[in-house]
Order: structure tokens, then sequence, then C-alpha cells
């Protein structure tokens, strides 16, 4: 549509981002007048009449348009084609310091010669948003391989010596899919652009192929974008916990009547017809946890009774076969087991354990088929949560990692960390790491700032980027943000104020800081730039992170 009917948009890209339901719109103009054009043109017209629809908040056109600074256009086909093969890229945010925002355009401007040697970016753009302090870098890559290359470049390299100098925080990365893109002419050098980026899609239809007609494709008429589902599970008493699996296909959920019980989920909705109740447990279930699907379809729980049960579901091989079984019972704990955890698949099938006896156990799957278990003490009076630490190194997506590859060898593989973060009725958060020397789990740091019981910790995703996060909910009534920039670096807290926001009403019911109740669970989301907090008020809040390291809340959920 682009080509035939706005001759003035040089190049656009449709893009997704990477494990988000968040979909852009990146294109170019020679010219103001075509940007006008572009904006008042039959795609961004489409777009408008079908927002109510497909999206769950206005698109966003950031600051109305964006100078570009500097960029590489190289062609990736015949005939001057420089979109052919592209797959992949970054769109990559940058918060320059008040007085350093000079500094930042003129190195985004000499990075061009730096960019002009990776000979697999053939697409680089490095872009302003006028008057906000706010610049960036947008890329695009025909193999997942080139953009690895380029995160291991010298402008990575340069960009991220001069973070602490230059830069509010760290640069904000996310990595993208091209769906589509529209090249109208070659040209080498670009003086506006835009970018808009489409809110989140409808938690209730979340496409999963990068197909530009299903982004399009309208809404179930049976769900209104942000309105809650009602689901009937038949427990008999209090909900503890519902978890989604890995493809948001099966929903698990536990109660106070001592049962599990499994879902099929179709377009949002349970089917009750297929459902499944898992019975053995004795006292109320607190937790369930499913396993990463390589490992088969596997689900934990814990119980008020001291025990923690693995469920696997056998397939089926005729009529009334199938369903599931206990592979495991682990009753090593004297007390209530409040909480477990599946560390992520890199390190294999492990589950941590978390008990008010006071001790952590991690049950580890050997290749034997049995399982091994440790068990130590973790919090004097009770621990209330685990939650696993990423796989992945704290900066090894910029940060080449040391090899001693043997030329004509394959590189070896980065060592993956296996560590986790407890919480505690000492008012504490542990954080616990496995010595490979040693053979055991050693405490290696307390995180201290919490006034009363700890009741959940979550330790966010990352892609390898140097900062990590982990949120911490207390009864208290207070969430806490531990930040640590770099590994080497200490774990700088913040507290989350929901009387600062115009988004919660909690500010008239709570002093600066405090939520309005106790505050019993977080949760990150797959990216892990949002945060979930459910509060004893009802109420679930999103949080996130803005350019200026503030945390801001972005919505309200109210059951």
């Amino acid at each position: 549509m682009t080509g035939k009917q706005e001759p003035e948009t040089l190049q656009w890209f449709a893009l997704k981002y990477k494990d988000q339901p968040v979909y852009a719109i990146f294109d170019t103009f020679a010219a103001e007048s075509g940007r006008k054009a572009h904006i008042d043109g039959k795609v961004a017209d489409a777009l408008r009449a079908n927002a109510n629809a497909l999206l769950s908040q206005a698109p966003d056109i950031a600051g109305g348009h964006i100078e570009i600074l500097a960029s590489k256009v190289k062609p990736t086909g015949a005939d001057d084609d420089v979109k052919k093969g592209l797959t992949c890229g970054l769109r990559v945010l940058l918060k320059a310091k008040p007085e350093k925002a000079t500094e930042v355009r003129e190195f985004l401007k000499g990075a061009l010669p730096l960019v002009e040697a990776e000979q697999e970016t053939p697409l680089w753009y490095a872009i302003e948003f006028p008057g906000t302090g706010v610049f960036g870098i947008i890329d695009f890559f025909t193999t997942p391989k080139g953009l690895g290359v380029h995160l291991e470049g010298e402008v990575a390299k340069a960009l991220f010596a001069k973070v602490d100098e230059l830069l509010e925080g760290t640069p904000d990365i996310v990595q993208t899919e091209l769906l589509h893109t529209s090249d109208l002419t070659v040209l080498y050098s670009f003086l506006l652009g835009h970018l808009l980026r489409v809110g989140y899609v409808s938690p209730w239809y979340v496409p999963h192929t990068t197909s530009l007609v299903l982004y399009l494709r309208p809404l179930q008429p049976s769900t209104t974008a942000g309105e809650p589902i009602p689901i009937e599970t038949s427990h008999e008493d209090m909900i503890h916990d519902a978890q989604l699996d890995y493809y948001g296909k099966r929903l698990a959920t536990c109660s106070s009547d001592r049962t599990v019980k499994v879902f099929d989920v179709v377009d949002g909705e349970t089917q009750r017809s297929t459902g499944h109740t898992l019975k053995g447990h004795t006292g109320p279930v607190w937790q369930v946890a499913w396993a990463h699907p390589k490992f088969g379809q596997i689900l934990a729980s814990c119980s008020y009774d001291g025990k923690v049960f693995i469920w696997k579901e056998q397939p089926s091989q005729g009529p009334g076969a199938g369903g599931w079984t206990k592979i495991k019972e682990h009753t090593l704990h004297k007390a209530s087991v409040n909480s477990v955890s599946w560390a992520p698949h890199e390190l294999g099938a492990i589950l941590a354990c978390a008990s008010s006896d006071g001790t952590i156990s991690v049950l580890t799957f050997k290749n034997d088929g049995t399982w091994g278990a440790d068990v130590f003490e973790g919090h004097a009076i009770g621990c209330n949560a685990v939650s696993w630490a990423p796989a992945v190194q704290p900066g090894s997506l910029i940060v080449p990692q040391p090899s001693n590859t043997v030329p004509g060898q394959q590189p070896a593989a980065v060592q993956s960390v296996k560590r986790f973060a407890s919480a505690g009725c000492d008012n504490l958060v542990k954080i616990w790491g496995f010595r490979d020397d040693t053979q055991a789990w050693v405490e290696e740091e307390v995180l201290e700032g919490h006034t009363d019981w700890v009741r959940d910790v979550a330790w966010a995703p990352n892609i390898g980027l140097p900062r990590s996060y982990i949120a911490t909910a207390s009864q208290d009534k207070t969430v806490l943000i531990w930040i640590k920039d770099s590994p080497t670096a200490p774990w700088v807290k913040t507290a989350l104020d929901p009387s600062a926001s115009a988004s919660t009403t909690a500010g008239a019911s709570a002093p600066a800081g405090k939520f309005p109740d106790v505050v019993w669970r977080v949760s990150w989301s797959l990216a892990g730039n949002i945060l979930a907090v459910s509060c004893g008020d009802g109420k679930v809040t999103l949080w996130k992170e803005n350019l200026k390291g503030v945390w801001e809340c972005v919505s309200d959920l109210t059951s």
C-alpha cells in the first residue's frame, strides 16, 4: 500500500518486539511533506480505524518526528534492493544526561565509520527525538548471527564504555522481528523519519505468528480489550495460585480445597470438559509451577502439608488412557512449603522449594532417572518465596566472553549461572549461588530494606544486558526494586510509590511509598520490563521504568 499510494515514503518497516506483544512501524522520508502525507495517508487511516478493535491503547507517535543524524543503507540484494532478506533488528533508546546531549549527538554521528566497517550490518540509523534528550539506534540484519556480531562490535564497545559518562541509566535495548518492509527508492542518507510504537495488543488475543494479516485481524467478538474474563474452576475453597504454561495453552490452579486443577485454554477461555483434578495433598496447596516444555508436561505443587509433588502428564494411547501421574513426592521439609520455582531450562530440570521450617531445598533430576536433593538453612524463622536468576551471565550480550578457542574448533559455550533469591520472615532477601568446586549452595549476598516479612521475590528475565533487577513484596506494604548495574556493582534499592502515580488511587489511603494493604505477589513480564504487583486491596498494578529511571504505574486492574 505504501509503495503505490505514498511516493514520498522512502522506506517502511513493520516490526514486532521479540517475545513481546508490541508492534512498531519505522519509516523514513526525504522531506517533511512526505512525513505529513504518510500520517494523513491510507495506512495511518486504516490503523486509526481499527485501533479500538486491535489495541489496548492508542498508537503512540513518538514526538511527531525523529531526526536521522546518520545512516548506513547497504543493498542486500540485486538491483540495489536494501530490504531483501532482512529478518531481525534492534531498537536502542539512549537518555542523555542534560549537559551531555551534544556529546551524545556527536558520538552517534561519529560512529558511522565504525558501522560502515561491519559487513553484516546492512541498515543502521542514528536518531534523535528533538528537544527530549532522547536518542536512539535502529538497525536491521539478514541473520541473527549478523545481529550478534554487531552487538560485539566496535560501536557497542564504544557506547557502553561511555554509559556512565554520557547517559542516564543503561541503554534500553529491544530485539525486533521484521514483519514486512516496503522500499520505494534507494537513498544513502535520510533527513527525517518517525517511529510509531503501537501499544500492547489485548492479552486475550496475542498472535503466534509474524504475519501482518494476523496483526490486523479483529479481536474475538466475545472479548473486549482490557476486560478480564472470569474463569469457573469449580474449586471448593479459596484459590491461591494460577499459572499458564510456557505456550499459554494450559492453566493450572491450586486451592485450599487441597487440589490442583489443569485446564486447556482456547481463545482466552478454559475448557472444563478437558480439565483434570490432581489430588494427593492433605492441606491447602499454595503454589504451582510449570517446567519448561523441553522436559515434557510437568507441573510442581507445594502445600501446607509440607510436601512437594511433581506431576507429569502421560501421553494418551487409546480411549481412557493418559492423564496426570505423580512422579515425585518430596517430603524432606518439616513444615509448610510455601513456594516452588523451576530453574531456567538451560540449567536442567531443577526445582527450588521454600519452607516455613526455615530451609530451602533444591531438587535436581539426574541422568539416571533419579532425583537429588540439597537441603540447607535459608531464613531463621521461615522462607516465603524463591525466584531463579536468568541462566545467562549479566553483560554477556555486549561483552565478549573469554575463550581459549583453538583455531578450527567451535568456541566454548558461555557457562550458565546457577543462582536464585529467597524471601524470608526475617525481613531479608538472600541470594544463593552454586559452587562447582564444593558442589554446595552458598549465601552470596543479603539484601536489607523491608521492615516486615518479605512475602515474594521475583528476579527479572535478562537477555544478557549488564543491569539486573529483583522485585520484592512485603508485609510492610512496600515493593522494592533492587538494581545491580554490573556483576561487580552493589545492589541499589528504590521503592515503588503508588501515591506519585495518577493511574492509581492508592495515595488517598496510604502514605507515600506504601501500598494501601499488604503486597503479596510480584511478577515480571517475559521481557523483564514490566512488573505486576498484587496487593491485598484486590488490585493488580503494572509498573515500568521510564527513561529517567523513575518507576511509573502504567495500568491497574481491580478484581
